[in-house]
């Protein structure tokens, strides 16, 4: 088996992505294994390979690897079929101005808002997105899909509006890489906290 690594391998690659997709058809011509390896996630990962010209067996990323799915059937999920954790949805409606965003409420008379639910135009309106509010009304979760219609990152939100933790999940939800992003200092509690 020969392994090529490389960062990621997006739609649109630089002259690294070509090389090695171009010496990968070359040992499959050849009747010689490989795979591409990636480190970052791509949540249209999937799709982008056949753009590439290459199938799942030939390209995994760490984030597969973990959760358990370079192989998955695909499935679309719409903005009408988001789960919302149990809460209850009344109303999801495209809003006026954006028709890939899609605005989720819990009540007929929209105030007890949901969430925002983005959706890709150009792929059957199929769930990209989906920014999740808690009562008062603060955005605390930022749910991305998986081009084959799964939740695959959680990000989760700090009150201040900045992320703070992505937590990479399997199909039941199951954490399998977390990725801390605090890029500010310790809060007041946290710095008493560590000069004790």
């Amino acid at each position: 088996m020969n392994f090529f690594v490389n960062e990621g391998l997006a739609a649109q690659g630089s002259g690294i992505e070509h090389a090695q997709v171009q010496r990968g058809k070359l040992f499959r011509k050849n009747g010689q294994s490989f795979k591409i390896v990636t480190r970052v996630y791509n949540a249209n990962g999937h799709r982008d390979l056949l753009a590439w010209q290459l199938n799942d067996a030939e390209v995994i990323n760490m984030y597969d690897y973990y959760a358990g799915t370079e192989y998955v059937p695909d499935r679309i999920v719409t903005a009408e079929d988001v789960e919302w954790g149990g809460r209850p949805v009344a109303v999801v409606e495209p809003m006026a101005d954006k028709p890939e965003t899609f605005m989720a409420f819990e009540d007929i008379e929209r105030t007890r808002f949901l969430g925002r639910i983005h959706v890709d135009l150009e792929h059957e309106n199929r769930v990209t997105m989906v920014e999740v509010f808690e009562h008062f009304g603060n955005l605390f979760r930022v749910d991305t899909y998986d081009s084959r219609g799964f939740i695959s990152r959680q990000q989760y939100i700090d009150p201040d509006g900045t992320p703070n933790t992505n937590v990479f999940v399997d199909r039941q939800g199951r954490p399998v890489i977390e990725e801390f992003l605090r890029r500010k200092g310790p809060r007041m509690s946290e710095t008493m906290l560590m000069n004790r």
